[in-house]
């Protein structure tokens, strides 16, 4: 089991995306999830569910964090280039 705690980083590997209806729906959607590229973001607690900024649940081993897209500190093209930050960082990458 992976444990994630408050206030570190973790790296997670995103699908580009345009709207919230989503892929299914939406064309644009649809083209943007084919670009993937990975995040650097500060594990933070999303202090409401109605926040200005989206947030989501993501599952990490059988622990499950909440994310704020306002939390991302770093975004990285290549998979390569987010191994090699959290190689020299420490940081968990997922």
């Amino acid at each position: 089991m992976k444990v994630v705690k408050i206030d570190s980083e973790v790296i997670l590997k995103r699908a580009g995306v345009h709207c919230k209806l989503g892929p299914k729906v939406c064309k644009d959607c649809k083209e943007a999830g084919k670009e993937t590229y990975f995040l650097l973001y500060k594990i933070e607690e999303c202090k409401t569910p109605y926040m200005q900024h989206p947030h989501y649940s993501r599952s990490i081993g059988d622990q499950l964090i909440n994310l704020c897209d306002s939390s991302v500190i770093k975004k990285f093209k290549t998979e390569k280039e987010a191994k090699d930050y959290a190689k020299k960082n420490n940081v968990n990458f997922v």
